[in-house]
Formats: C-alpha cells, sequence, structure tokens
C-alpha cells in the first residue's frame, strides 16, 4: 500500500477494502487469511470509498468522475463525469 485514503468494510463477509491513492488501485484485505489483493487498478487519484447499502457496489471519485464497481460482476462504470479527447 501506498497512501492508503479511505475504507469501507463490509461487515458480513469481513472484507475491508481500502483505496490505494499512491498506486490508484482499490484493494481488499480479508481479515480471515490476512491477504491483501487488488480489486479495481489503473485508477488516477482514487479517493472518498463508500460501500453501498447491499453490500454489491463500491463508490468512488477518480480525478474528475464519480464511479461505482459492482463487486458481484467486476463491472466498472462511471456514474457522473465525461472523458474529453483532444
Amino acid at each position: 500500500l501506498y497512501l492508503p485514503e479511505s475504507l469501507a468494510f463490509n461487515s458480513q463477509t469481513g472484507v475491508l477494502y481500502i483505496n490505494d491513492l499512491g498506486n490508484g488501485r482499490i484493494r481488499t484485505f480479508d481479515g480471515s487469511t490476512g491477504t491483501v489483493n487488488s480489486l479495481v487498478s489503473s485508477l488516477t487519484s482514487p479517493s472518498s470509498l463508500i460501500l453501498n447499502a447491499n453490500r454489491n457496489s463500491l463508490y468512488f471519485i477518480s480525478l474528475n468522475f464519480i464511479q461505482t464497481f459492482n463487486i458481484t460482476s467486476s463491472t466498472l462504470s462511471v456514474l457522473v463525469g465525461t472523458v474529453s479527447v483532444g
């Protein structure tokens, strides 16, 4: 981990989600096994990590976007913001 910025905890599974700002990743820490894994990578300045009430999606800010990562389907989506090229 390099510059962990925020955390979200799933009390049902015991998984801690860590916003690894310095490495541009969202990581997981499994307390039962002690392992750290990358869940989402190649992000730009991820911050403000939130786990939704159903515990199946993470919301966070990455650069100028609000994004969501569906944990069940492993789908990354942009909720607010657009990519402009040129």
